[in-house]
């Protein structure tokens, strides 16, 4: 079964299997974001570039996920502060702000079409979060400078999510959201265009690092490289040992509905933004451009995704 981001590309990209022996300056094993990122980076600056992907592009957490472009870490600045000091939280917000901008200058610069939209809001589902909501957004406004986030009151929270269930919460203009494997096949395309060699369903068996070079091995060929790159996320399996047991596969599930007419819209997202809660196991959900409602919650541990 096809997920929904699959049935609704604008981009096809087939690339061919790896056959035979050949050589690159750099080798990169993960066709994700950060491979194809990767590749579209160093190929800009003259450098022979060939990526491995064991799948289709993107076809991990990359094409599949909740499409939400937001700043910031797992936990929050509270928690960062408190465990790592302000320096060092600052630093980690930074590096958050840096990847969120980044990635609207990619689909600027290489008119990605991915149906990129701003906002996100954060409802709590239970009312005793209110309190530490609004303190957050009070202190990323006065300590951070961030001023973005606003706080939305219970009743202003319903009103944009058409639900009594919730209360209030943050709501974040610098944050955004979009169709996710557009926007990777769209990075894919830059690389392309640019120069990078990529081969799909080709996944790395086993790699060596000589005084001189690596040498990566696949089912029907090798790459021998001056570097390699190693950008399979949870995927990584044990092509690297030392990191196999320190990886948790974590599955996510998201569900889409039939498109909605106009006032179901206006009552349950009138805004067209996205929304992430206050769960520890977050739901999550969105307006697709075609006003399907994404709906994302739930998760499993284990290495197999999900046939449906």
């Amino acid at each position: 079964v096809q997920s929904y981001y699959q049935v609704s590309l604008n981009i096809e990209i087939d690339q061919p299997k790896l056959v035979g022996d050949v050589e690159a300056d750099v080798c990169i094993i993960g066709g994700g974001y950060t491979g194809l990122s990767t590749a579209l980076y160093l190929v800009k600056e003259g450098v022979n570039v060939l990526l491995l992907e064991s799948n289709k592009l993107a076809s991990g957490a990359s094409g599949a996920n909740g499409g939400q472009v937001s700043g910031g870490m797992r936990r929050d600045q509270f928690y960062l502060e408190k465990t790592l000091g302000v320096d060092y939280a600052k630093a980690l917000w930074e590096i958050g702000e840096k990847s969120k901008y980044h990635a609207k200058d990619l689909i600027d610069k290489y008119q990605i079409k991915c149906d990129y939209k701003k906002g996100i809001a954060h409802p709590n589902h239970k009312q005793k979060y209110c309190e530490e909501s609004q303190r957050y957004v009070d202190h990323m406004n006065k300590n951070y400078d961030y001023h973005d986030i606003v706080y939305l009151s219970d009743n202003e929270m319903r009103d944009v999510t058409g639900s009594n269930t919730y209360y209030g919460g943050s709501y974040d203009e610098g944050e955004a959201h979009c169709h996710p494997l557009n926007y990777a096949l769209g990075i894919a395309k830059a690389a392309i265009s640019a120069g990078a060699k990529i081969y799909e369903n080709s996944p790395a068996l086993s790699y060596k690092v000589n005084d001189d070079h690596v040498k990566v091995i696949t089912k029907e060929g090798s790459i021998k490289a001056a570097r390699v790159v190693l950008a399979c996320n949870g995927y990584l399996g044990n092509l690297e040992k030392s990191l196999t047991s320190k990886i948790l596969p974590m599955n996510n599930y998201i569900v889409a509905t039939k498109p909605l007419d106009s006032q179901t819209i206006k009552k349950i997202n009138p805004r067209d933004i996205a929304f992430a809660d206050s769960r520890f196991v977050i739901n999550y959900f969105r307006l697709s451009a075609d006003k399907r409602l994404l709906f994302g919650g739930g998760e499993n541990y284990s290495q197999e995704l999900s046939k449906n």
